[in-house]
């Protein structure tokens, strides 16, 4: 959330520009936060330890989070330990050439730029992985390298993607077991989140909605403090009738600061309603449940960045407004190459991409607290290139394919102009956040939305109260 970032990332990004230029590549910039304590699987947790404030995450053994109880035990979840990201070709849940059906009170989907990144077959796609995690830390460890991954071009080649911070020269392979090795100048990876809009310039989506207000709206901790907004992805449904809403830690944990049961998330964010005149109890939409603590360590890199807050259906709703996808599904599928996928957010509304990066390992991300780095990340590249999927401000969207299965959570982005987003793998945020929240039963709610008779949610005397979404402007 500052705006500080340093000599040094100064002159990084204005090398890296200068480099993209001169070599004609595509460059990109995205970020992420956090801070926090870590564990290692099997290991109890660290004495004084409150699980009400925070999660965790940590590696080597896997991704361990602990959190504020809902009643029942307790367990440790290991994520992902030391294993690729899910991959696939053909056939996978609304996957290319699966039917494409139009988002419920949305814009009707279509497949962007489809002669594009076509998708690859299933084992080229998995010689590229292991010829990529054969020298994965050895290329991390080499100077100006912040990112590597399995990824597409846009002919359909499958290649080991090594990104560059554009200051250092680092010598790198032509390639790895008969997989091509190519680089892109990223300058440096930040979060995005925005600085906002002064209201009421923005459109609706960044404006006070009426209760239940849709999802890939603005909202945002309320804090004298900060003038920042994010996205709110979308509502979750838990057992024993409480429902949550999600985003990323860096917007509804506000990088580990958050205190569970306390901290209060206002629709709009603050950002876009005049930050410290903004109308707090009118607003708020509910209080922070949980988030994956984000580690800043290296060495144990994060899997997600994700939050969630409690809220209610007659204060959060289940679509999005009506110019974007509609109403995503419950059913999540994995990320694989060539996927075509859409979002909407609180900056770009609604955008489409494919997915050209899976498996990466990413980092340094700068964060206000601190340096962190993710693995088991999907790249997506905006179609057309000069529209990404996301900018500042989209932090938390929720990311869907053609048919709205969910796929990903939306946390950074970058470029030169930006051309690329980052997002986590959405079946390691709901398993993080099942364990955090204690409920297995947590699903992306898909319900219909209904407001009970008497339940109107909090309500601006100057903004009437309707279970009917706005005309989008």
């Amino acid at each position: 959330m500052s705006l500080n970032l340093g000599l040094k990332r100064w002159l990084g990004s204005v090398l890296a520009l200068v480099a993209g230029l001169a070599l004609c590549t595509d460059v990109a910039w995205a970020q992420g936060q956090g801070q926090g304590k870590k564990t290692q699987a099997g290991k109890p947790l660290q004495p004084g330890y409150d699980p009400v404030f925070s999660g965790r995450q940590s590696l080597p053994g896997g991704k361990i989070v602990a959190g504020p109880a809902r009643g029942g035990a307790a367990g440790a979840k290991k994520v992902g330990a030391g294993a690729a990201a899910p991959v696939a070709g053909q056939g996978r849940i609304g996957g290319q050439g699966g039917v494409i059906l139009p988002p419920g009170g949305g814009v009707v989907a279509g497949l962007p730029d489809d002669d594009l990144y076509p998708v690859p077959p299933q084992e080229t796609v998995d010689k590229a992985n292991k010829a990529q995690h054969s020298v994965r830390k050895e290329i991390l460890a080499k100077p100006g390298v912040i990112g590597i991954g399995t990824c597409l071009e846009e002919d359909g080649t499958v290649v080991i993607k090594v990104m560059l911070n554009g200051i250092d020269k680092p010598q790198l392979p032509k390639q790895v077991d008969g997989v091509k090795v190519i680089t892109e100048v990223i300058g440096e990876w930040r979060p995005m989140q925005t600085i906002p809009t002064p209201p009421p310039a923005g459109p609706a989506r960044q404006r006070r909605l009426p209760r239940p207000v849709p999802i890939g709206v603005s909202a945002f901790p309320f804090d004298p403090d900060i003038c920042a907004s994010g996205t709110l992805g979308c509502r979750l449904r838990g057992r024993n009738g409480f429902y949550y809403a999600l985003s990323n830690n860096h917007v509804f944990g506000l990088e580990n600061e958050a205190i569970p049961g306390v901290t209060e998330i206002t629709q709009p964010s603050a950002g876009d309603d005049n930050c410290p005149l903004a109308i707090l109890n009118e607003n708020v939409l509910g209080r922070v449940a949980g988030y994956v603590t984000l580690t800043f360590d290296e060495e144990d890199p994060n899997l997600v960045d994700a939050a969630a807050i409690f809220t209610e259906p007659t204060l959060t709703g289940v679509s999005t407004l009506p110019d974007g996808y509609g109403v995503p599904r419950s059913t999540t599928v994995d990320a694989y190459l060539g996927q075509r996928v859409q979002k909407y957010g609180r900056t770009t509304g609604y955008r489409v991409g494919v997915v050209t990066g899976i498996d990466m390992a990413v980092g340094p991300v700068g964060y206000d607290a601190g340096d962190a780095y993710f693995i088991e990340t999907m790249e997506v590249t905006g179609t057309p290139s000069d529209m990404p999927l996301g900018q500042p401000g989209d932090s938390g969207s929720l990311v869907v394919d053609m048919n709205r299965n969910p796929v990903g959570l939306l946390f950074a982005g970058g470029g030169f102009p930006i051309v690329r987003t980052l997002c986590n793998d959405i079946d390691n945020v709901m398993a993080l956040m099942r364990i955090q929240l204690r409920d297995p039963t947590l699903v992306i709610d898909n319900s219909t939305p209904t407001i009970p008779p008497g339940k109107v949610g909090n309500s601006s005397p100057l903004v009437p109260v309707s279970p009917l979404l706005p005309v989008v402007p």
